[in-house]
């Protein structure tokens, strides 16, 4: 029995096959070398291509007769808004300057106190355990247009002063009350010694203790019908200066163009109030008058 021959397939056409194949694969291959290869778009691109899309629409739908007044609306509740906020800006600058007049006017018109003079009036004496204290005479004057009310003070000998003192100090006050008159002085003679905890706190060098010693103080007083209290502060550091040469004519302490400055010490000698002088120390902080 002769049998079907069997049919065999061509060999071209799998060879196309194969080739389609591979071609396709180089085909995606290159597809995917240009993607890697593509830039991503940048943000200012994609910005201004959604800027112009807005205008285009805009613009067209200006064109629409239909909607120009609601256009109109919304350009006069802009404009109005505008206008509103300039008024209310040279308003609020209006308000300032005259609140600064009348702040100005006021400031002239009220009392002010300050502490014109610190003279010492005895030596500066060390007691036993080598703590300074000595009497100085304040003047206080009242260079305002207005009685100051409940004037009093409080003082205080330190050797550890520190930009706080004076607030501490113009915290508290004392039952002695005075009204003072423009252009008036009061004269005190205060008499402070200094405390043992604080010279306790100061190292000694080569067994000496160091001391700068303070007067620090505040004056505390009222305005006629205003019910908050005022302060002016004070602060003298007590110096000790020498005569280079003997002179009649600068014999004072407070005359320092003949003499020369010398540290104080704890324990040491008692220091004459003819070599003793009161400097103006101002507060750091920027705490002052008020």
């Amino acid at each position: 029995m002769i049998g079907k021959p069997k049919h065999k397939k061509p060999k071209g056409k799998k060879r196309d096959s194969d080739n389609r194949t591979a071609a396709s694969a180089h085909s995606e291959s290159n597809n995917e070398t240009r993607e890697s290869n593509q830039k991503p778009t940048p943000h200012w691109h994609r910005q201004f291509s959604r800027t112009c899309l807005f205008v285009c629409y805009f613009g067209k739908s200006l064109r629409n007769p239909d909607n120009l007044p609601s256009y109109l609306i919304f350009a006069a509740t802009v404009a109005l808004a505008i206008f509103a906020y300039n008024a209310w800006i040279e308003a609020t600058h209006g308000t300032d300057a005259l609140q600064t007049q009348l702040n100005i006017l006021r400031d002239e018109q009220r009392p002010w106190i300050e502490v014109a003079d610190a003279i010492p009036q005895a030596s500066l004496r060390f007691s036993d355990a080598g703590m300074p204290g000595t009497t100085i005479r304040l003047t206080i004057t009242n260079v305002g247009k207005a009685p100051a009310l409940n004037v009093n003070f409080v003082y205080v000998l330190t050797l550890l002063r520190t930009d706080e003192t004076e607030k501490t100090q113009c915290k508290s006050q004392i039952n002695f009350f005075v009204t003072l008159f423009p252009s008036r002085s009061e004269i005190e003679d205060i008499s402070a010694g200094a405390d043992k905890n604080e010279l306790n706190q100061i190292k000694s060098v080569d067994g000496k203790k160091m001391i700068f010693p303070h007067v620090v103080g505040c004056v505390s007083y009222r305005i006629n019908g205003d019910k908050t209290w005022h302060h002016s502060p004070f602060d003298f550091e007590i110096q000790h200066w020498v005569m280079r040469t003997p002179n009649d004519d600068c014999s004072h302490a407070q005359c320092l163009s003949n003499r020369i400055r010398k540290w104080i010490y704890a324990d040491e000698q008692d220091i004459p109030a003819t070599e003793i002088a009161l400097a103006v120390s101002f507060n750091q902080s920027g705490f002052g008058p008020d």
